[in-house]
Order: structure tokens, then sequence, then C-alpha cells
């Protein structure tokens, strides 16, 4: 039996997911090389956009 549809598009999503979580960790990673990741304003803008 080949791929569905529904199959396609888990992989499709599965994918975006795994490279947004890599985009999050290079932000993460930026942050903490400058110290901006303490900084409260940072924090505010974070939770403010979920």
């Amino acid at each position: 039996m080949g791929t569905t549809r529904q199959d396609g598009l888990k992989a499709l999503f599965k994918a975006e997911i795994d490279r947004m979580n890599e985009m999050m960790d290079d932000l993460v990673t930026a942050a903490k090389a400058t110290d901006s990741h303490a900084d409260p304003g940072h924090l505010e803008a974070d939770l403010m956009t979920g």
C-alpha cells in the first residue's frame, strides 16, 4: 500500500515542526550569546506572542 494523503501531510507537518524547532534553538543560542535572554522586555514579548 502506498502513502496516503494523510500520511504525506503528517510527514510535511513533522518536517515543518522540526525546522521551526531548529530555528528556535538557533534563536535561543543567539540570545544566550548576546546576554539578551535575561532582558525582561524580551520575556514580555515572548509571552505576548505565545
